[in-house]
């Protein structure tokens, strides 16, 4: 009984390292890299209502998260005279 335990242990821890080596592959690998632009990308999007496209990109490296360069966008700016203002001072205090 007590052998069986530890096969089923040993199993179990080997499978465990398995897992991690898989992870840590795909997560370096280029197509996650891609994926994971993209995901930004289409984030920024949103966001925005305009499109961009980031001048570099890199979800490998040190830290945590993707790290982008500036996002030039395609979105306008409203002429002067749309442009939001100061909001007016509340008269209750």
């Amino acid at each position: 009984m007590r052998r069986r335990i530890a096969w089923i242990g040993a199993a179990c821890l080997a499978g465990l390292a398995l897992v991690f080596v898989a992870a840590v592959l795909v997560l370096r690998s280029a197509w996650f890299n891609e994926k994971v632009r993209e995901r930004v990308v289409s984030t920024v999007e949103t966001a925005t209502g305009a499109a961009s496209r980031p001048d570099r990109f890199s979800s490998i490296g040190g830290g945590f998260g993707p790290r982008s360069g500036p996002l030039p966008s395609t979105a306008r700016r409203p002429p002067a005279s749309r442009r939001c203002s100061a909001p007016e001072p509340s008269p209750w205090g």
